[in-house]
């Protein structure tokens, strides 16, 4: 039997950043497609252009052949409550508010979420992709589940060493959670 293969889908602000960069520096069994696959695959010059969101920001469902099933593998994304999910996107795009008084901050995350929802409820995908509606990721287009194995944000320590052994994609002395306090970030 060839290896099990299971492939990262990136749901913007759900931790994808730091597993793919965990499984950067690790001989896992665990891959996320990166940008030279999307734009041989599609056959499209510049992805990020094309979709308005980075490369593997984009949902599966937008993607014709769907490169995560080409090889049969399976699929893994983390989901994460969404208000929790706005939360981050407001503390990465303004770190300067930390220094502010807490009201000043306050002001300044009222301000964010009027603008970012105003334009998800206007159907835009926010920067890069960041607003689009989670279930994108786990559903396509037509109905059909692209996400094989959905994680909870809130447990993906547990979660994440759990389906590591259930998968068997990983050797038998590995350990997540000696290596879990990455996500931590």
């Amino acid at each position: 039997d060839p290896p099990r293969t299971v492939r990262l889908i990136h749901v913007p602000k759900t931790a994808g950043t730091a597993i793919q960069r965990y499984l950067a520096t690790k001989e896992k069994g665990v891959r996320s497609e990166d940008y030279a696959t999307w734009r041989r695959l599609l056959g499209v010059g510049n992805i990020s252009a094309a979709f308005a969101c980075r490369a593997h920001h984009v949902p599966p469902g937008w993607l014709e052949p769907n490169p995560y099933r080409l090889s049969g593998h399976e699929t893994l994304c983390v989901v994460r409550h969404p208000a929790e999910r706005l939360l981050s996107e407001f503390r990465m795009k303004t770190p300067e508010v930390q220094g502010l008084t807490p009201h000043r901050r306050q002001l300044a995350l009222e301000r964010f979420l009027r603008k970012a929802l105003d334009t998800a409820e206007r159907g835009g995908a926010g920067p890069q992709c960041h607003y689009l509606p989670q279930f994108m990721y786990v559903w396509g287009a037509r109905g059909e589940r692209t996400c094989d194995h959905v994680l909870q944000y809130e447990t993906l320590t547990d979660a994440f060493a759990r389906l590591m052994k259930s998968t068997q994609v990983v050797s038998r002395g590995w350990s997540w959670g000696e290596e879990a306090p990455l996500l931590d970030r």
